[in-house]
């Protein structure tokens, strides 16, 4: 009953951290300099007042803040992470289409630290009042 307890706060917390990081994500986007309206505008090559209006009411950057934060976190939670307009498809099947290869990357950077770590655990062990011994124990 302990362990579940200390399980369920666990997760509580991370839970909280993630939304935190969520929260931290959106309002470091607010604060990037530039209309991103006009960014898109300019890379469409477009200019007009009318564009830009279109394009604020496409995306909701015409909405209060406290609208905005309310559709980015609840698009996230459902895992709607939007439409990239460069590469004219849904975010997620983008993450998608590269999660084999970076899976493959972090589970062979996994498998590998893993060996070195106990290979040098290992050889500190061997040589506990040896120089050497020290040296590998101090390594990052």
């Amino acid at each position: 009953m302990l362990y579940a307890r200390l399980i369920l706060m666990r997760l509580l917390k991370a839970v909280v951290v993630l939304f935190m990081i969520v929260i931290f994500n959106f309002f470091l986007i607010q604060m990037a300099p530039g209309d991103p309206a006009a960014i898109l505008a300019g890379e469409a090559g477009a200019t007009d007042q009318e564009f830009l209006r279109q394009l604020r009411e496409r995306f909701g950057l015409d909405q209060p803040l406290y609208v905005q934060l309310w559709r980015y976190v609840s698009g996230i939670a459902m895992l709607d992470f939007g439409f990239s307009y460069r590469q004219q498809m849904p975010v997620l099947d983008l993450i998608l289409a590269r999660l084999p290869a970076t899976l493959l990357l972090t589970g062979t950077a996994f498998v590998l630290s893993l060996a070195l770590g106990i290979l040098a655990g290992s050889m500190a062990a061997a040589r506990v009042k040896k120089p050497s011994g020290s040296l590998i124990m101090h390594l990052p």
